[in-house]
């Protein structure tokens, strides 16, 4: 600590979530993913600052995030000589 009032490191919480899932069989391969996160921080002043008699300084930040993706492949596409 610095002593000038504010913290000098945020106060934090995450939470990180993941569902992944794949499928690879006869008729073709898949796969899917799904992503969560939520993460909050929260810093500013810690105490009094002398000669300063107004609102006191906060950060309160916030953020969520999902992601979600898919994808599938058949491998009988090119077996079938499609190019010929």
């Amino acid at each position: 600590m610095n002593n000038d009032q504010f913290k000098d490191s945020p106060n934090r919480q995450q939470l990180n979530g993941l569902y992944r899932w794949k499928y690879d069989g006869p008729a073709g391969c898949a796969q899917f993913n799904v992503q969560a996160l939520t993460d909050r921080r929260q810093s500013g002043q810690s105490g009094e600052i002398k000669g300063y008699s107004g609102p006191d300084f906060e950060i309160d930040q916030q953020n969520d995030r999902v992601e979600a993706w898919a994808k599938y492949g058949k491998e009988q596409f090119w077996a079938n000589n499609f190019w010929n």
